[in-house]
């Protein structure tokens, strides 16, 4: 048989029911963050340093958009340079020419399976994935054998040759 409690919350102008420690559920979590917080002054600090910017908040301002774009560049610039360095086992330059522009290098798969790869990679099926997730991935793996870096003079010349052969 259930208990019966006549008690009423604490706070006055509240009807409820007491729960515990005198106050009624919704109030009895209201009392239990303030006194947390009031024992613990440090948490509510931590708290307000350690929250993150949302998306959303970036979207709307646009210095923020801005630097998340040029944090968002650099980091994929960096992954970049650092598969094509592993691959060229120094500075990024061709394997076959030497030509050492990073903005004209590509990584080229050794097998001719890069469309089987992107695939893999993509999400959805009939699309292919993009050259970057190829980049990642790369590097998840840990820098497999089957790529190469070259300038896309020798890669066009690489597939023409796939082609015509």
């Amino acid at each position: 048989m259930p208990k019966s409690d006549s008690r009423l919350c604490k706070i006055p102008v509240c009807k409820k029911n007491h729960h515990a420690k005198g106050f009624c559920k919704k109030h009895y979590g209201s009392y239990q963050n303030t006194n947390y917080r009031r024992k613990h002054p440090s948490y509510v600090k931590r708290q307000k340093i350690s929250s993150k910017v949302s998306m959303r908040e970036i979207r709307k301002c646009p210095t923020r958009r801005k630097i998340q774009v040029e944090n968002t560049k650099r980091w994929r610039f960096n992954i970049k340079y650092e598969i094509f360095s592993h691959y060229s086992n120094g500075e990024p330059k061709c394997n076959k020419c030497n030509y050492g522009d990073i903005r004209a290098l590509c990584l080229d798969h050794v097998n001719n399976d890069g469309a089987q790869h992107r695939r893999k990679l993509s999400k959805n099926s009939g699309r292919h994935g993009s050259a970057f997730k190829v980049y990642v991935d790369v590097k998840r793996r840990g820098f497999p054998k089957d790529f190469q870096v070259l300038c896309f003079n020798c890669n066009r010349i690489k597939e023409w040759e796939r082609i015509n052969a």
